[in-house]
């Protein structure tokens, strides 16, 4: 009877170490898992950090939650500044009406604006800005993607001051005119 119960018990020693196997194989996967989730968002960090976008997270009251590397570049600001300040802080048209803005984009998708922000050294920069609202759990936010327009601008500008001359031109002529390109057509 007594060499019964050492095979019984052999046997659910057996059974005993086949489960913590399979149990310990199971945890690894899941680590294995887990770690390759994490390098996945280390990835994702890592291209959001060094895009040439700017990249801005923001609360519905305006807090900012996360800029990038570009953001804080081109304001002069360190990260934590910007995080402290918020977008009233940069954003004189936007900043003071952000829950406004904030409530528009959830509503719909609203198209691209331009926006103008204020660097640490008092620099008006326009900006073309796009938003999305997004919802993570209970928290909402504005996640924006921004790009400097000074050279557009500038060329919109010209555009225009050239429109402008040659309008001038042509009504102080008076008469139909006709202008031919350099190979006469």
């Amino acid at each position: 009877m007594e060499e019964e119960e050492k095979g019984i018990g052999h046997k659910s020693h057996k059974e005993e170490i086949k489960r913590l196997r399979e149990r310990v194989l199971m945890l690894e996967n899941a680590l294995r898992e887990k770690e390759e989730r994490i390098r996945g968002l280390e990835l994702l960090e890592y291209i959001i950090e060094h895009a040439g976008e700017e990249v801005y997270l923001v609360r519905p009251d305006g807090r900012l939650v996360f800029v990038n590397e570009a953001v804080a570049r081109g304001l002069g600001y360190t990260k934590d500044e910007l995080l402290k300040i918020g977008v009233g802080g940069i954003d004189p048209i936007y900043g003071p009406k952000f829950i406004q803005h904030f409530n528009e984009l959830k509503r719909d998708n609203l198209p691209p604006f331009e926006t103008t922000h204020i660097t640490k050294d008092g620099k008006r920069i326009p900006k073309e800005m796009r938003s999305v609202y997004l919802r993570i759990g209970e928290n909402e936010y504005v996640c924006g993607f921004g790009h400097d327009i000074t050279e557009r601008k500038k060329t919109e500008e010209e555009l225009f001051t050239a429109y402008r001359e040659w309008e001038y031109i042509f009504q102080a002529i008076g008469h139909p005119m006709l202008i031919l390109d350099g190979e006469h057509t």
